[in-house]
């Protein structure tokens, strides 16, 4: 495996103050990209929703799959904030 951390720094560069994100893409590319998160960048993995397979889609279909994930993400969380305990 070859790992490009250059590449990957930029990408996190990138990803900076999101909340949550989704990791999509052909196979070994996603897989390194997995695998420098977790032993370079730990709070990016934390972040991360899905690792998805998809085979060099187009942008407007990485679009339309973000939106319909997100969709359904969003749904799965709660309406309200947590409680604090007593």
């Amino acid at each position: 495996m070859h790992l490009d951390r250059d590449y990957f720094d930029e990408v996190c560069k990138a990803l900076e103050g999101v909340q949550e994100w989704l990791l999509t893409g052909p196979s070994a590319a996603k897989d390194e990209m997995s695998s420098y998160l977790h032993t370079f960048r730990p709070g990016f993995e934390e972040k991360l929703l899905a690792v998805e397979t998809a085979d060099h889609p187009t942008d407007g279909q990485l679009l339309d799959h973000a939106r319909r994930f997100f969709k359904v993400a969003d749904r799965m969380q709660p309406n309200w904030p947590a409680q604090a305990k007593v």
